[in-house]
């Protein structure tokens, strides 16, 4: 599985669709890196994020996908036993850099 690095727009959100390859539907998960605008350093934050996958436009049920937080600026998504990835499958993701500095 290799990830998919993604850029916060403005250093603070970011939304964008994503099509499944066939390698990311045999490897069962997809892993989302969001980096810093130089687009090396990881998001040092965590991230909030909805999540919707569409099957030829139609919206694929999530009941049982499994979304992870595997790290700060991290979005890990893997198939459920019901909710698979399959290639040509549309993700679209939007994320958005916690607020810390209410901590």
């Amino acid at each position: 599985m290799a990830d998919k690095i993604f850029r916060l727009t403005n250093g603070v959100s970011f939304g964008a669709m994503y099509t499944i390859t066939a390698d990311d539907a045999t490897s069962n998960q997809i892993n989302f890196v969001f980096k810093a605008s130089d687009m090396t350093t990881p998001v040092p934050y965590p991230l909030v994020a909805a999540v919707m996958i569409t099957r030829a436009d139609k919206n694929v049920p999530l009941g049982d996908l499994v979304i992870t937080y595997p790290a700060n600026g991290t979005i890990l998504i893997h198939d459920g036993f019901t909710t698979q990835l399959t290639a040509g499958d549309v993700i679209s993701i939007v994320a958005q850099r916690a607020d810390t500095s209410v901590e």
